[in-house]
């Protein structure tokens, strides 16, 4: 008779520090191999608005054809929602457009007289009271080239309280991963330090884990032992590509590469996606937000050199102007978040599926244009056989086009009913219209 693994198991290995497994049949009650894999939700904020001409679809809802835009998502088509009408909530004379737009994007909630802090809880956080069960983290927040501009926030745990993104690899991974780590907040000091002196010694904190892996897998199913050899692989990898330091060779065979440049925009994106997708496969935390700050960064890689990214996009005074530049950048979003994607398919869930079938992917804009418009705002959603809570599948592969002047507060409830939220408006009351029609 196999033994059940508590759900929070964790490893202990080099220097104490403790390895999340990942989720395992094992660790269900007995006879509930067949039960529930978690829900998830990833939200990928990015900013800046989109060029309409080569964003939105034509066709109809469920016949269309993408955009210029969207073409890296041609083989996931029949995963995507692309919402086109809505309008996101904002009043005036309370901060610049821009902290309107962050404040008020997943909140539906003014800031409170222009200090960047919504007066409402926004719905990923929302959704993580009600998703977190025994997972550790309630929800992690990770930035990219934030770097302590903290004005501004999207996320918010309770009206006035924004929970703030991590911009350093090294400090999310350490606050995911060690242990004695506290479950918000900072980073414990002491378990940093420890690993990255292991870092530093060339000693992967999972070489002392080995051997209890393997002791382990002789406990567990066929299926589980595969989880758990494809667990191991990816912790390293991911522990290689951020770790400090450069050259030589770590135990075990491996190379430690170089530490990623600073101000390397592309290899510290990726290092974010990477922990996060790591942490949704090992049930560390069910809801994981991304957000990139890019008003002074130049997309060079994709050959946007007029400019910031910001400064582009104020190039764009209409919904019908073009601007190839903002196009490139947006196109390379695109094929980020098809990145983040096929990570999740390639994820097997202790139900037998992907957990990209047990996640939604969520694509919000901080705005519709970059010239501070708030009208016809781009949102989208990526998923698989996600399972509602009213017991049906979400149905993808649609193209939703909503009257002028939809809020995009019926979205955020809308969203907030796909995991089981019992609400039928979301946001402040001067806002409320129900749910999106049709959607769900």
């Amino acid at each position: 008779m196999t033994p059940r693994l508590s759900v929070r198991a964790l490893l202990r290995g080099a220097g104490s520090v403790a390895i999340a497994l990942p989720a395992l049949e094992v660790m269900l009650p007995r006879k509930a191999y067949a039960a529930a894999a978690p829900v998830r939700l990833f939200t990928h904020f990015t900013e800046n608005g989109v060029v309409h001409p080569t964003w939105y679809p034509s066709g109809t809802e469920k016949n269309f054809t993408l955009n210029k835009v969207h073409k890296p998502f041609e083989p996931l088509k029949q995963n995507l929602i692309i919402f086109d009408g809505l309008t996101i909530t904002q009043t005036s004379n309370q901060g610049s457009a821009h902290m309107r737009a962050k404040t008020g994007n997943l909140t539906a909630f003014p800031n409170g007289g222009g200090d960047g802090r919504s007066r409402g809880q926004s719905i990923d956080q929302a959704i993580a009271d009600k998703i977190q069960g025994p997972s550790r983290l309630r929800s992690i927040e990770a930035g990219v080239f934030v770097r302590g501009n903290y004005r501004d926030a999207m996320f918010f745990s309770k009206p006035g309280q924004a929970a703030l993104t991590e911009d350093d690899p090294v400090k999310l991974f350490t606050r995911v991963f060690a242990a004695g780590v506290p479950s918000s907040g900072p980073a414990d000091p002491q378990a940093e330090a420890e690993l990255k002196a292991q870092w530093l010694r060339r000693k992967s904190i999972l070489d002392g884990t080995l051997v209890e892996y393997q002791r382990l897998s002789t406990r567990v199913s066929r299926t589980d032992r595969t989880r758990l050899e494809n667990h191991v692989s990816a912790l390293r990898d991911l522990e290689k590509s951020i770790a400090p330091g450069s050259g030589g060779a770590s135990s075990m065979g491996c190379k430690m590469p170089t530490q990623p440049e600073v101000g390397d925009f592309v290899k510290e994106s990726r290092a974010q996606q990477d922990i996060l997708l790591m942490a949704l496969a090992c049930d560390i935390t069910r809801v994981a937000n991304l957000h990139y700050l890019t008003n002074k960064v130049v997309f060079s890689w994709v050959g946007a050199n007029g400019g910031t990214h910001h400064d582009i996009s104020h190039r764009q005074k209409s919904q019908s102007d073009n601007l190839p530049e903002l196009d490139a950048i947006n196109t390379w979003y695109a094929t980020q978040v098809v990145y983040i994607v096929e990570r999740l398919k390639a994820m097997p869930d202790v139900d037998g599926r992907s957990v990209f079938d047990n996640t939604i992917v969520f694509w919000p804009n901080e705005l519709a244009l970059g010239s501070h418009k708030f009208e016809r705002a781009p949102y989208m959603m990526v998923a698989g056989k996600f399972p509602l809570a009213n017991g049906n599948t979400l149905e993808t592969g649609r193209y939703m086009v909503y009257p002028k002047g939809t809020l995009q507060s019926g979205l955020l409830c809308s969203l907030g009913q796909m995991f089981g939220l019992p609400i039928t408006n979301f946001g402040h009351p001067m806002w409320h219209q129900g749910p999106l029609k049709g959607l769900i």
